[in-house]
């Protein structure tokens, strides 16, 4: 027997929602800050997480999850955090680097969700800061 089963989406209850989908890189180092930080900003339980290397950069690599993410749980708020050292930027960690990519995973996503919120951050070994 397998370890778990899917439900047919016809035999899902579909009245549950969350207020955020988080977007963040799978790095250890940074998991726990960003729960704390979401948990402070109030979304501690309420929020869908998926974890992609890179975040922000290799956003299109989990297009497809975060349209299911979407369609099961209506989250009103896309949250998308890159982390500094992060290695699926290599050598270039610069802050105008995640930037860059933020706002253009910030863009590419408003055109799809134009009714979604989307906030962008990085977190640093010394807290997380708001990109815009």
């Amino acid at each position: 027997m397998a370890p778990f089963a899917l439900i047919p989406f016809a035999e899902m209850e579909d009245t549950h929602s969350c207020k955020a989908l988080v977007i963040h890189c799978i790095d250890y180092r940074f998991v726990e800050m960003q729960a704390e930080f979401l948990s402070t900003q109030g979304y501690k339980d309420q929020y869908d997480l998926l974890t992609v290397p890179g975040s922000s950069k290799n956003l299109h690599s989990v297009e497809e999850w975060v349209a299911l993410a979407i369609k099961l749980h209506d989250p009103r708020e896309i949250l998308i955090f890159d982390h500094e050292e992060c290695g699926g930027y290599g050598a270039d960690n610069s802050i105008e680097t995640h930037r860059m990519h933020l706002n253009q995973a910030k863009n590419d996503l408003a055109q799809k969700y134009p009714d979604v919120k989307i906030e962008t951050f990085i977190a640093t070994f010394d807290g997380v800061k708001e990109i815009s």
